[in-house]
């Protein structure tokens, strides 16, 4: 009984007030920006500053439970598979936000929405692969299916959280962006896991984000319709990191301590 209080504990501890208060904590600074009333650059570049702050603090505060996670068993075959089936949908995604928006005209600009999607990329990997999803491996280390608990819990989470988004855009285009991230948070602990590094799924994330935050004005969050095209996306990569994450259950024989 005691033992199920402490998982249940440790549940809604990462699994839900770290993650939501995370992205809580950014929205609220989002807010402040728009108080401040700077100008849409310089805020997405302090915006982008205060979230690589936030993604020091995780790192410093959680380097045994991201160490735990740094198996590094990228061998080329993983590597392969890795950009190849998993990787491939994520770059086809970033290609199609270039070629259906406008890119953002001069230096600073350019500069600020770089910064802002490495920022991203960076910092919600580092919570959300690096803390959240190792936290839940140890937290169920004693089921018979821990990967998959902790990923579908990880990938729901860090999906649910874009619901914040309601506050700066439409309905559908936030559902769109919901089911696109749960989908892409289940490749993304796929990448992670198989890769044995948060590099691999970094760099993806990372170039995702930025041909978002390039664009003058991102179509996937400003459509007042059911985006297909995402949908599609979303659908490919919910299927391959479920099929992923199943194969990874089945195969892997690392000791989780």
């Amino acid at each position: 009984m005691t033992k199920n209080i402490e998982t249940r504990k440790k549940l809604l501890l990462y699994g839900i007030v770290i993650p939501i208060g995370f992205v809580f904590s950014l929205k609220i600074i989002g807010l402040i920006l728009q108080i401040i009333n700077l100008p849409p650059d310089p805020d997405l570049l302090v915006g982008a500053i205060a979230e690589l702050a936030t993604a020091l603090i995780f790192f410093c505060a959680f380097r045994k439970t991201i160490k735990f996670g740094e198996k590094h068993i990228l061998t080329p075959k993983r590597f392969l598979f890795c950009l190849f089936y998993l990787g491939v949908p994520f770059l086809c995604n970033a290609v199609m936000s270039l070629l259906g928006g406008e890119l953002k005209s001069g230096a600073f600009a350019i500069i600020a929405g770089a910064l802002a999607g490495l920022a991203y990329g960076v910092t919600e990997e580092i919570v959300f692969r690096g803390v959240v999803l190792n936290k839940l491996i140890k937290t169920f280390k004693n089921r018979k299916n821990t990967y998959i608990v902790a990923t579908l819990l990880t990938a729901g989470v860090f999906g649910l959280c874009h619901f914040f988004n309601l506050a700066s855009q439409p309905f559908l285009a936030t559902l769109g962006q919901v089911y696109f991230a749960i989908a892409a948070g289940m490749a993304f602990c796929g990448i992670y896991l198989i890769s044995g590094t948060l590099i691999i799924p970094i760099i993806l994330h990372v170039i995702v984000d930025i041909c978002h935050t390039l664009l003058k004005n991102d179509v996937t969050a400003t459509s007042n319709s059911f985006n297909w095209v995402l949908a599609i996306f979303s659908t490919v990569l919910l299927v391959e990191g479920i099929a992923t994450m199943i194969y990874w259950q089945k195969r892997d024989s690392r000791k989780i301590k």
